[in-house]
């Protein structure tokens, strides 16, 4: 929250980061915790996010740009499901191993 700060004092301007349904394209907490609406009311997200966080199905755009906090095996099923649809043969595994 205090890169916003800095980026304000550098004149770098903010911008609407959710979509045209007014759900979150930068997820800030694991997919897995916004769905399940496992966020305790004492957590840091809801006195520090710009916009109204939403949980169970509205919680997520269905274009995230970037997630937190998620495990390799989170990240992997992420793959899974966002890519299940399109033609993996094009798509370098490989690459993935280690990040």
């Amino acid at each position: 929250m205090k890169e916003g700060k800095c980026f304000a004092v550098a004149g770098v301007t903010d911008v609407d980061t959710l979509d045209n349904k007014k759900r979150e394209t930068f997820l800030p907490l694991p997919i897995e915790t916004l769905w399940k609406k496992n966020v305790p009311s004492y957590h840091w997200i809801w006195r520090q996010s710009w916009n109204p966080l939403k949980l169970g199905k509205e919680c997520c755009s269905s274009q995230i740009i970037s997630t937190h906090q998620n495990s390799p095996q989170e990240m992997e099923k992420m793959f899974e499901v966002l890519y299940s649809k399109k033609d993996k043969s094009k798509i370098d595994k490989g690459k993935l191993k280690g990040l």
